[in-house]
């Protein structure tokens, strides 16, 4: 039925707003000639229980539409129809028979019968799209719940998904709250004990789990439909999307009050759109030329993301629609900070050139609600823009695929490897020497979602993709991995023990160099997805964390949890990562070696490397020797002042446990000018002065 019983509106908020007596509905089209507000009483209804045509003169103000309705509550399902031009030639796609998410809703409902498909296709797709859900924010009790900002020096990022969590009954978490928000809460006493003080969540914006080879879903979920609503099927009860906001909120405080800081890995770059042939949910039905990139055809999607569709990110509207979306997630979802999924997108321009001083990127830097919040970029996309070492300045902190790709060359004994990995082990001066940047800007990782897990780096050389229904063509063949001997699950104690000795060289590496590390989930107890590298379409076992690992897999377990000890105990009173990365290099006092005292071997066959490092703050040395040579090596120990002094060996990763790593004062006592550091192994010892602090 029309309803004439309506108030004008007001533009601004955008989407809907509870107020005393209904809800304010607002959105943006310019080139719109009409506006519909459609209201369901279900997610599957074929017709809206209410349809309410929005005038042109008093529902309408510059390019916003808008109009009050009386007596809408929360949990009232809502979308639009907007019609104008269908002109692909010119960059218009309106279709006033599809059924449009509110682009600043802030929940979303997906019925049973939900389609990607007939959002393609011509028609009227009501019964089976995605509806938007009137929200009140207020309703929420956060009593004292606050931003942890804990300084980079002090960070240890742990990247999980959600789901993938405790999906497995192995969790032991409840079946209703296996693969949840809530699920996460019940597993928090894991998090903790691991030494992790961040966890980065892949994808939780509501995107479209259809987006997948047939009989297959989109589960890591790099496929936005909405950049305000949390995924609706991490909810416990994805018949109501008002619990979800609720359950990911309780999921916020509850890590909050642990300790730990929520960093959400958010994908502006494309939607899930896709390209001319994809469906049509939101914003190519409202505004296509301006919320997207086109070819000099204006037909055609230009595609940087390599998903089809790219965002015009510094298009006014668009920006806004991003800084909105991160200040929303700050203020009144309490995240602390945001990974950006191919982040070099911000840098290109409306017409998808590189630009320099990109606006958005500017904008989010200086941006007051999000001064305090942690901001990583994943400084690059897939058209060819690589911007590590030089994107925004230093409150962006950058994924370092160098770090990635050096450590695992020389782990591997690759030629040429040594220098690059002094580069890496004290914080990448190479790529970050310009702008006093903070000796923090590298994110350190060896492993992440997109790619090999570590125990598949050092089980399998090449990718076994054959789950994901495209005959092993997708996945990169760049894996720089090398299986120890035999490809896959092995039998044969010398390959496992390399295996074993060469996680914990990854570890060691990652948690011991300048830099903010990042552990990929499931790592530190040896998650495999059976040489998959691109599991992105698989919701099941092959993605899960296999919580009987935890036991089978307890010595790389517990050496994980005494490094992640260790790292902190060692970094304090440093200025650490706080500092600029020149002045901690300059004031660090870190001197090379070889096998020989003074005399690092940089030549192309070199597979090994020493390193000395004072902390005058606490008065005590760290000395790290690392042998990628498959033989045994000799090398001699730096002197200590004193007759009686000696260094402890904290880690030898040759060793079996719990002789690997040692707790804080109770490391062996070496005697003697030298060490043996056996093949493929790392050792560090340490020394405190009877003034340091041990």
């Amino acid at each position: 039925m029309r309803d004439a019983q309506h108030d004008s509106g007001r533009p601004s908020p955008l989407g809907a707003t509870v107020c005393d007596g209904g809800t304010n509905f607002s959105i943006f089209s310019a080139s719109a000639s009409g506006m519909q507000l459609v209201l369901f009483d279900h997610a599957d209804d074929r017709v809206a229980a209410r349809t309410v045509t929005l005038d042109l003169v008093r529902n309408r103000t510059s390019h916003y539409w808008h109009i009050f309705l009386p007596g809408i509550q929360p949990g009232q399902l809502y979308g639009y129809r907007a019609d104008g031009p269908r002109d692909p030639a010119a960059g218009q796609r309106f279709d006033p028979q599809k059924v449009l998410l509110d682009p600043y809703g802030k929940a979303v409902s997906v019925g049973k019968n939900y389609s990607r498909a007939e959002a393609c296709r011509p028609g009227d797709n009501a019964a089976t799209s995605m509806k938007s859900v009137v929200a009140d924010l207020s309703l929420f009790d956060w009593q004292d719940d606050k931003p942890i900002n804990r300084l980079y020096r002090d960070t240890v990022i742990y990247e999980m998904h959600v789901a993938g969590f405790t999906g497995d009954p192995s969790s032991g978490v409840t079946k209703t709250n296996r693969g949840t928000y809530l699920g996460v809460i019940d597993k928090i006493p894991y998090l903790q004990s691991l030494g992790i003080t961040a966890v980065e969540l892949l994808p939780v914006y509501q995107f479209d789990s259809s987006d997948a080879p047939a009989g297959l879903v989109n589960y890591w979920g790099y496929d936005p439909v909405s950049f305000f609503a949390p995924h609706l099927a991490y909810g416990t009860n994805t018949d109501d999307p008002i619990a979800c906001l609720d359950e990911f909120r309780f999921m916020v405080k509850a890590l909050h009050r642990a300790g730990i800081e929520v960093i959400l890995d958010v994908v502006y770059n494309h939607t899930a759109e896709g390209d001319e042939r994809g469906p049509t949910f939101c914003f190519r039905g409202l505004e296509n030329s301006f919320y997207y990139i086109l070819e000099d055809d204006r037909a055609h999607y230009a595609d940087f993301t390599g998903t089809g569709n790219t965002l015009k990110s510094n298009h006014s509207v668009v920006k806004r629609l991003i800084l909105d979306s991160l200040r929303y997630w700050v203020s009144e979802m309490h995240v602390d900070g945001f990974r950006f999924d191919l982040a070099s997108i911000f840098s290109r321009s409306d017409s998808g050139e590189p630009e320099r001083n990109a606006p958005v990127i500017w904008e989010i830097d200086s941006d007051p609600i999000l001064a305090g919040t942690k901001l990583i970029a994943e400084a690059w996309d897939s058209g060819g823009l690589y911007q590590v070492g030089s994107f925004g300045q230093d409150k962006w902190k950058e994924w370092n695929g160098a770090f990635r790709d050096d450590v695992k060359g020389f782990l591997k004994a690759d030629s040429n490897t040594t220098w690059n990995l002094h580069e890496r082990i004290i914080g990448s001066p190479d790529i970050y020497k310009c702008g006093h940047r903070p000796a923090g800007q590298s994110v350190n990782y060896i492993t992440c979602h997109d790619g090999f897990t570590l125990n598949d780096l050092v089980s399998f050389n090449s990718k076994h993709n054959e789950l994901n229904r495209n005959q092993n063509s997708d996945g990169t063949d760049a894996n720089l991995s090398w299986n120890c001997g035999a490809e896959g699950t092995s039998t044969n104690p010398n390959v496992e023990r390399l295996r074993i000795r060469q996680i914990k060289n990854f570890f060691a590496l990652t948690l011991l160099s300048v830099g903010t590390p990042m552990l990929l989930m499931g790592d530190e107890v040896r998650r495999t997805q059976q040489g998959n590298n691109n599991a992105y379409c698989l919701n099941n076992e092959v993605s899960w964390f296999d919580w009987k690992l935890c036991e089978s897999n307890a010595g790389i377990l517990r050496f994980v949890q005494e490094l992640s000890r260790l790292r902190l105990h060692f970094d304090q009173g440093t200025g650490g990562n706080a500092v600029p990365l020149e002045d901690y290099l300059s004031s660090a006092h870190i001197q090379w070696h070889g096998t020989a005292l003074d005399k690092p071997d940089w030549g192309r066959d070199s597979h090994s490397i020493a390193v000395e490092l004072h902390n005058h703050a606490r008065n005590n040395m760290r000395y790290i020797a690392i042998n990628s040579y498959w033989k045994s090596l000799e090398f001699e120990l730096p002197p200590l002042p004193g007759s009686s002094s000696h260094w402890t060996r904290m880690i030898d990763t040759s060793l079996g446990q719990p002789d690997d790593i040692a707790e804080m004062k109770k490391g062996a006592q070496v005697t003697g000018s030298s060490y043996v550091v056996n093949p493929h192994s790392i050792v560090m010892l340490h020394f405190a002065s009877p003034r340091g602090d041990s």
